[in-house]
């Protein structure tokens, strides 16, 4: 049996408006998996929705997989549950400053990219996975972000948990032109990254300089911190 717990509290929109909005509900709760309230009962798929409102719309969401078949844990988070996340966002915060642990990972293509190959580059890094909707959120901003420094030889990986089929389903209706590398679920705990979308940048040096956990104004953000670093 593969597990894996995604711990991240995000806020699902409700009331869906158009088929772009329905199309990325659908790939954060898949009709095919099979829902469940953490340490309870089974959730019609219907029912999504409900609970969740009824939680005012924070939750806490963690996946497991047994051969082909998908089950999707909702859990309410509590102050205790959120203290414990806060906890784990500053650990994230305590890879600044640090060496920036090396990686090997293939992107979508199958091309190969070590840290090792990039030193001596300024290197920005976003942690991300397929049906994480923030992810998504932010990624006109990141890919206005990458454009701007396309002749500035700093280097923008995207580390997903998926694999490359994933993905590259993913970008049939979706766009994110950072390089794509996948199956990155061991490199994304070395980067003890808690949260999702988490972005880094990594100097020249090979020093992790800065992290942020996703949010409004990403690119500005990121921008400072690059411009510091060239």
């Amino acid at each position: 049996m593969k597990t894996y717990l995604l711990t991240i509290t995000i806020c699902l929109s409700v009331g869906l408006a158009n088929a772009q909005q329905k199309m990325a509900r659908e790939d954060m709760f898949p009709k095919s998996a099979k829902y469940y309230i953490k340490g309870g009962a089974a959730i019609p798929y219907a029912k999504i929705d409900s609970v969740i409102q009824s939680w005012g719309g924070k939750f806490m969401i963690g996946r497991a997989t047994e051969g082909s078949e998908e089950k999707i844990y909702l859990e309410k988070p509590d102050s205790l549950m959120m203290k414990h996340h806060q906890e784990k966002m500053e650990r994230t915060s305590e890879m600044i400053g640090k060496v920036a642990p090396s990686f090997e990972l293939f992107d979508i293509y199958g091309t190969k990219y070590t840290l090792q190959n990039l030193k001596g580059k300024v290197i920005v890094l976003n942690f991300w996975f397929a049906g994480c909707e923030p992810c998504k959120e932010e990624m006109p901003e990141l890919n206005r972000l990458k454009e701007k420094y396309k002749d500035k030889g700093v280097v923008f990986l995207a580390i997903g948990r998926d694999n490359a089929d994933r993905i590259k389903d993913f970008l049939k209706t979706n766009n994110f032109n950072y390089t794509l590398l996948c199956d990155g679920k061991k490199t994304i705990d070395a980067y003890q990254v808690f949260g999702f979308p988490t972005s880094m940048v990594i100097d020249k040096s090979g020093l992790v300089s800065y992290s942020q956990l996703g949010g409004a104004g990403i690119a500005e953000s990121l921008s400072r911190e690059i411009d510091k670093q060239l």
